[in-house]
């Protein structure tokens, strides 16, 4: 039987013609994803950065993938972009993809940077300042929050410190942050010295001493706020001088010459305090010892605090009891329970009671206790006695030993 070639292809061209197109749709997609990826021709710039594409050794143009925002090529600053470009979609591009140029003709600006970022190191559950080595970069963030630490900082006591701060930078003139300093990337060391710069101020100013450095810590919202201000003082940004009258816009005087913005291109536009540590070991060891040892005061001092109050609440409620007892039964009964306990505490063979040169003094034998009363039981040493109140605030003062009545005094038996 003759096989009908003609037949076979009439079924299998449509399938064959879709297999083949999806080939070449995945291989051209490969294709421009590797070269994108190269940055050859095409290229791709992710979501909050900037690229600089060089047409020999000159800036052609910026390719700024930032949304809500454009790059102005008048002003060449990245600028936001306002609500009828919102509308027109025009500066959207939600693959990033963009062209580059021809090949050895344009090409993108690569460049060595280091910096310090904040996050947990391998193997660490603790956020730390974790410094990057120094590697070849082709792009610069919009904006990135870049750790430093601040060192030659002295605090009250003339004690050397070290502050790590995490600064948030972002680029407003691209162009002069990646080429008016040379070599390019030189831009955030200059940006850090004026942050240490400014935070060595703050602490002369403010007499920083270890507690505020523990307030910053802590976040506390007055001081972050004044170290914040001066650090951001650095931006050099315009201040206003006046107000258009017509427009209500307005009027800006010049930037500072020495500010960042005016130097790099980029503006400071928060900082936070993360930590703090000694910058000599042994002072951090002899600073710890010296807290152990005012603890250790604390904690004696509260102790015998606690002690005197209990000795103190413990005297007010006997004298309370006492009072009521000379209220209720009258001196004769007190003076009996008086002789009683004190016959039971003692520890010889003769108590001897009275008042000596003021009235006759009475003798009783150990184990003879007064016809009336009976003796009490012993306070306890500690804790508050059986039946214990608070006593009111102004507690009642024990009243002195009455003197017996002058009558005979009894014969202690012999």
């Amino acid at each position: 039987m003759d096989l009908n070639w003609m037949s076979v292809w009439d079924v299998m061209r449509f399938p064959v013609l879709i297999l083949g197109s999806m080939s070449v749709v995945v291989v051209l997609y490969l294709v421009v994803y590797l070269a994108a990826k190269k940055d050859f021709i095409l290229g791709f710039v992710p979501q909050g950065q900037i690229k600089a594409v060089m047409k020999g050794d000159s800036l052609h143009k910026m390719l700024v993938n930032i949304g809500g925002y454009r790059y102005d090529e008048t002003t060449r600053e990245i600028v936001l972009l306002t609500p009828e470009e919102r509308g027109s979609g025009r500066w959207r591009n939600p693959m990033g993809l963009y062209i580059i140029g021809w090949p050895l003709y344009h090409q993108v600006k690569k460049y060595k940077f280091s910096w310090v970022k904040w996050g947990k190191p391998e193997g660490s559950s603790e956020f730390a300042l974790i410094p990057r080595d120094e590697e070849m970069v082709n792009s610069l963030y919009f904006r990135y929050p870049y750790g430093v630490n601040v060192t030659g900082i002295k605090v009250r006591g003339n004690i050397e410190v070290i502050i790590e701060l995490v600064v948030t930078i972002e680029v407003v003139r691209p162009e002069t942050t990646l080429f008016r300093l040379q070599p390019t990337g030189n831009w955030l060391g200059i940006v850090l010295a004026k942050v240490g710069e400014a935070t060595r101020g703050y602490a002369g100013e403010q007499d920083v001493d270890i507690e505020k450095l523990r307030q910053l810590k802590a976040r506390d919202e007055s001081m972050s706020d004044h170290l914040n201000a001066q650090i951001m003082k650095m931006n050099g940004d315009p201040l206003m001088i006046a107000q258009d009258l017509a427009t209500r816009s307005p009027i800006y005087g010049e930037e500072a010459p020495d500010g960042i913005l005016h130097l790099c291109g980029v503006r400071i536009i928060s900082v936070e305090f993360k930590n703090w540590r000694f910058s000599d070991g042994q002072v951090a060891k002899d600073f710890q010892l010296e807290e152990v040892n005012l603890r250790k005061a604390a904690g004696r001092r509260a102790e015998a605090d606690g002690e005197a109050y209990f000795i103190l609440e413990v005297g007010n409620a006997e004298a309370e009891v006492l009072s009521n007892k000379v209220d209720a039964a009258g001196e004769e009964v007190l003076q009996a329970e008086l002789i009683a306990n004190g016959m039971s505490n003692f520890n010889g063979q003769v108590l001897t009671w009275g008042t000596g040169a003021s009235g006759p003094m009475t003798n009783y034998q150990v184990g003879q206790l007064p016809a009336t009363g009976s003796a009490p039981s012993r306070s306890p040493a500690r804790g508050k006695p059986r039946g214990y109140k608070r006593p009111a605030k102004n507690p009642v003062t024990p009243p002195p030993p009455p003197t017996p009545p002058p009558t005979s005094p009894p014969t202690a038996p012999i």
